[in-house]
Formats: structure tokens, C-alpha cells, sequence
């Protein structure tokens, strides 16, 4: 099992195949295994990656959802403040070009 492992944690690493086959004939293993191990190891190593992590508890989990939603809020204030203040800067500009147009010399 211990073999195994090893070739699960070689999969992670970013080895191939190929590679992981000649550190195991290296290793003196015959071929049957080897394809055995290789195989098994694919499954194992696809398996890890599809299932989810399990690592998180629910207070955690609860934690980060509510930081995530602080964060959001404080965009959305954020964003609504600068489009306030583009507006107010529109109109005082618009503002200012009626007076200097109202009283230029036409």
C-alpha cells in the first residue's frame, strides 16, 4: 500500500506515466505490477481530485461566507459612492457650462 502511495504522490507531483514506469522497473517491480499500480494509482489520483475537500469544518466554512458577504457589501457601497460622485461631478460641470454659456457675449 505504501507503494501505492508513493505513486499517488508521484501523480501529484506532475509525473507521468512513463516516468513513474521507470522508477518502478528501477526498482526492480515486475511488469504485472506495475501496471496494476499505475492503474490504481489513476483511479486513487482522479478520485482525489474530483471529490471535494472535506479539510473545512462548518464554523469555518460559516466564517468565510459571512467575510465573503462583508467584502460584497462594502463593494457595492463602494461602487455606489464613485457612481454618486461621478454624478455629482457631471452635474456640477454641466452647471458651470450653463453659466459660462449664459453669460458669454451671444
Amino acid at each position: 500500500m505504501s507503494q501505492l502511495n508513493d505513486i499517488v504522490s508521484q501523480r501529484k507531483k506532475g509525473l507521468s506515466s512513463s516516468e513513474i514506469r521507470q522508477k518502478l522497473e528501477e526498482d526492480g517491480v515486475e511488469e504485472a505490477q506495475i501496471q496494476f499500480y499505475l492503474q490504481k494509482s489513476d483511479e486513487l489520483f482522479f478520485n482525489q481530485m474530483m471529490s471535494p475537500k472535506k479539510t473545512e469544518t462548518a464554523s469555518t466554512n460559516n466564517a468565510t461566507k459571512v467575510i465573503k458577504i462583508i467584502t460584497l457589501i462594502l463593494c457595492l457601497l463602494l461602487l455606489i459612492s464613485i457612481f454618486l460622485g461621478y454624478i455629482t461631478t457631471g452635474l456640477l460641470g454641466l452647471l458651470i457650462i450653463w453659466i459660462l454659456i449664459r453669460y458669454s457675449s451671444f
